[in-house]
């Protein structure tokens, strides 16, 4: 089925642009403060919708993509709403024994908690796991290539919330409390969708699904953890000033990859699911190669060139450090991309174990790296991060060449 490149690229950069654009409205009627409340609440929305997401939307989006029966579509839709949401639920209580800390000023919620209440806390968890539905819903579009449905649902789930912001100068407690009334929504939607009959899964499914939930738990735990852990060592032995610089050109960097990764995502995950041979799976990878990966490292290049106006428009000129280091995160985040094609490549093989140990090469073998120097800089440090992601891109492409070839030889 062919997709739009006009609509694939709106979809994947419009969920990007409209939770950027919600910090600066809260910014100007808020104030610093409110812009760290916000980010406090949304890191607890953040993980409470990633611990499920992050391996049931993948996860669905390889099984819906095989499947042509509309009634098994619809059992997969809601063995993994029912799987996830239940993961979800599991880490209520932790969450809540987390809210119980912020009177010791150690909570992860402590500036929502000292201005709006532990209700917050409580709006953001329900937030989080209520939209789930929607992750359910992406999925779902995603596996049948309707990117005008993908624009669609995150027209509706982060629409109201920029309008709000900017024009009815909502605060943080309203705000978190429209996110959990969409999510509500979202719940409606898929139990409408899910309303028709249904087919008994095949044997199996539902410890696939458990395979790719238990995965992207363990992503969506470990990886955040060591980056902060990581960035609380660069503090330490690089100062605040070189670590804000290195945050910041990250983010940059981030930014236009994470562009790159969504099309990856979008418009070769269910070509890959689908792929029955390995020249069929050297053609996706030759596209995602040469048509989406090219494309993203050519703007990171330009972004790099043009690091100074970078630096004058979305910061200040005392972020600019070392040309060399820029250079090495960069080529680090292009080296990035074609480790998430392998990653993509490796989920829809279904392989979740080769998935976790390629992880250990990514942000934990950069953190190795960091740990080891004996006299730690700025420049040392890039050069981790693109050895890092170098490793990564040839243990994935390397694992997915012997996983596709493997068929053969039999």
């Amino acid at each position: 089925m062919a997709v739009s490149w006009f609509w694939a690229l709106l979809a994947v950069a419009l969920p990007i642009g409209l939770r950027s654009a919600i910090e600066p409205a809260i910014a100007v009627s808020q104030g610093p403060v409110g812009v760290a409340d916000w980010a406090q609440a949304q890191s607890v929305f953040g993980f409470f919708f990633s611990m499920a997401a992050a391996g049931l939307a993948p996860g669905l989006v390889t099984v819906l993509a095989c499947e042509n029966d509309a009634a098994l579509r619809r059992a997969w839709l809601r063995r993994g709403a029912i799987l996830g949401l239940t993961l979800s639920l599991c880490w209520v209580v932790p969450g809540l024994l987390a809210a119980s800390t912020t009177h010791a000023g150690v909570g992860l919620l402590r500036p929502v908690a000292r201005d709006s209440g532990s209700a917050v806390f409580g709006v953001a968890i329900a937030a989080g796991i209520s939209s789930l539905a929607w992750a359910v819903l992406s999925a779902h579009a995603q596996a049948l290539q309707r990117p005008r449905l993908l624009t669609l649902q995150t027209l509706i789930v982060w629409g109201p919330l920029v309008l709000l912001a900017h024009f009815a100068a909502f605060g943080v407690d309203r705000l978190v409390e429209t996110q959990f009334l969409l999510g509500v929504l979202g719940v409606t939607v898929l139990a409408w969708v899910l309303s028709g009959p249904t087919r008994p899964l095949p044997a199996g499914g539902q410890r696939l699904l458990l395979g790719y939930l238990f995965t992207g738990m363990v992503i969506a735990l470990a990886s955040p953890a060591t980056t902060w852990l990581l960035r609380e060592h660069l503090l330490q032995v690089l100062g605040a000033t070189p670590t804000g610089q290195l945050t910041a050109w990250l983010r940059v960097v981030e930014t236009i990859s994470l562009v790159g990764n969504g099309l990856i995502a979008l418009l070769l995950l269910p070509r890959l699911a689908r792929a029955d041979s390995p020249t069929g799976h050297w053609v996706l990878w030759r596209f995602g190669l040469l048509r989406l990966i090219a494309p993203t490292c050519v703007v990171l290049l330009f972004a790099l060139l043009l690091r100074d106006g970078v630096w004058s428009t979305f910061f200040t000129p005392e972020f600019a450090f070392d040309t060399r280091a820029v250079a090495w995160l960069t080529f680090g985040e292009m080296l990035r991309l074609v480790a998430w094609l392998g990653f993509y490549a490796l989920l829809a093989r279904r392989a979740m174990l080769w998935v976790l140990l390629g992880e250990l090469l990514s942000v934990p073998l950069w953190a190795a790296w960091v740990w080891t120097l004996k006299t730690p800089d700025v420049l040392g440090v890039a050069q981790g991060y693109a050895f890092a992601y170098a490793c990564y891109s040839v243990f994935n492409g390397g694992v997915v060449w012997w996983l596709v070839r493997r068929p053969a030889r039999r």
